[in-house]
């Protein structure tokens, strides 16, 4: 035999990936809400790609991570803490971003920075029908 059978049943893992699930999607809730209210109109799409973006450069720095540190590591306990300090770094930084960040309503029309609340009119196109 090359490998000793598993002694822990599968079913342990499913408890674990119901939280992750609900993590990412409350968090992916709460950020692309963030985004769509914060974007003006031309930059919701842009903005929506910036975020999974984050998630790709995310899973890069991952794995460049693990494969340089691969053997300095003799328990994987070490590992998920250097992960967990590397969070903790992350959090900080948002932290920081968020204490001075200025909020912008793109949703409410009439108080957007610069603008005083007058709407040009809309120019409408005439068809070749209408002219006749």
């Amino acid at each position: 035999m090359v490998t000793e059978p598993n002694s822990i049943h599968m079913l342990w893992l499913l408890p674990q990936y119901m939280i992750l699930t609900a993590g990412e999607v409350l968090f992916s809730i709460t950020s692309l809400a963030f985004a769509f209210t914060q974007a003006p109109d031309s930059m919701k799409a842009v903005l929506q790609a910036l975020y999974l973006m984050t998630t790709a450069i995310g899973n890069l720095i991952d794995i460049v991570v693990v494969s340089a540190l691969s053997g300095l590591f003799s328990s994987q306990a070490h590992e998920f803490f250097l992960f967990a300090g590397l969070m903790f770094l992350d959090m900080a930084g948002l932290m920081w971003l968020a204490i001075r960040y200025k909020y912008v309503d793109y949703t409410d029309k009439a108080n957007l920075p610069g603008d005083d609340g007058v709407k040009e009119p809309i120019q409408q196109r005439r068809d070749s029908s209408d002219e006749d």
